[in-house]
């Protein structure tokens, strides 16, 4: 109890905390932006920051990040903040197959093996109104075998307020990331920062089955005005659960990105990507904070941009580690 009572007293610092990295993160990186030209950069650079800000997304919700007023079998703490564990560590480690490592309609029939790491560091509480708070940071990087595949590291914060609705069956919140990312010497970097807003709607299909849905508008900024953009996405992810320990999964979204200032050669016409996306996976908990997974996902991104209307597979062998305290 006494412990539970300083956590409580700790919860305005914490919030200040959150504000302060937050602020620090929107308006520190004043970085060299990369000398790549604009073409390469709107294809290399925007596709390596988001990938670093689903890692960060992921490893939020791993910390226990609450997102409704119950939890769901299998995706622990990402429904309700439990207990009084507010801090979290993680680490992940990867190692897979894509054949198209450039993302580029050229780098189809071109794989390569690739090895990708992320470190990550979170806090996350809860206001007496139930509503939700956090901030998580991450660190990641990707190394491919080929020499001219887009090696990168990403330093990537997302920020998150919630409250759920409907006695936990709908979920609505927002989100504020800001991030840099360079190559793998942290070299000819870029900026990122953006909003989201998300509503989830949870449901049990059957005792060990569950299904998430998910609504999200996006605005996404950067230095290069070419990778400016606004995004709307519908994804869905139906879970099985045959023991405690084993999960497999299929996961399944569409994207509408509109760019703002990127033309299609000199017709001025605006590029515009639709982007089809799906998974699957089946994961295990070997401890209570180690789990591996193995995952295919396959994503085709129809693009107004001829460089960039590509398909793009992946196989992908996980092993992630998550402390909380």
């Amino acid at each position: 109890m006494r412990l539970l009572s300083l956590k409580n007293l700790l919860r305005p610092i914490e919030f200040i905390g959150v504000l302060l990295c937050t602020l620090l993160c929107l308006f520190s990186f004043h970085v060299k932006a990369q000398t790549l030209d604009e073409i390469g950069n709107s294809i290399t650079g925007t596709q390596q920051f988001r990938e670093a800000l689903e890692i960060s997304r992921a490893e939020q919700r791993r910390a226990g990040l609450g997102r409704a007023a119950k939890e769901i079998k299998g995706e622990p703490g990402i429904y309700i903040l439990t207990k009084a564990d507010i801090f979290s560590l993680g680490a992940r480690l990867n190692l897979g197959y894509t054949d198209n490592p450039q993302a580029t309609k050229d780098g189809n029939g071109h794989g390569s093996k690739y090895g990708s790491f992320a470190f990550s560091a979170g806090v996350s509480s809860k206001f007496p109104n139930s509503v939700d708070y956090g901030v998580n940071l991450t660190v990641s990087g990707v190394e491919y075998d080929r020499s001219d595949a887009p090696d990168s590291l990403s330093l990537a914060s997302n920020t998150f307020i919630g409250k759920s609705f409907a006695d936990g069956m709908l979920y609505a919140s927002l989100g504020l990331n800001a991030g840099v990312n360079g190559s793998h010497r942290f070299n000819d970097t870029s900026q990122f920062y953006g909003l989201s807003a998300t509503i989830d709607v949870p449901f049990q299909l059957a005792e060990n089955v569950n299904i998430i849905t998910s609504l999200s508008l996006e605005r996404q900024l950067s230095d290069q005005d070419e990778q400016d953009s606004t995004i709307v996405s519908l994804g869905g992810r139906l879970m099985w659960f045959p023991t405690n320990n084993l999960q497999f999964s299929l996961r399944g979204s569409y994207s509408d990105r509109l760019y703002d200032n990127f033309f299609e050669d000199v017709t001025f016409v605006k590029r515009r990507d639709d982007i089809y996306a799906l998974g699957i996976a089946a994961s295990s908990t070997f401890a209570h904070d180690l789990q591996g997974s193995v995952s295919i996902n396959f994503k085709r991104n129809r693009s107004t941009f001829f460089l960039s209307d590509y398909t793009a597979r992946d196989t992908l062998l996980n092993l992630s580690l998550t402390k909380r305290f």
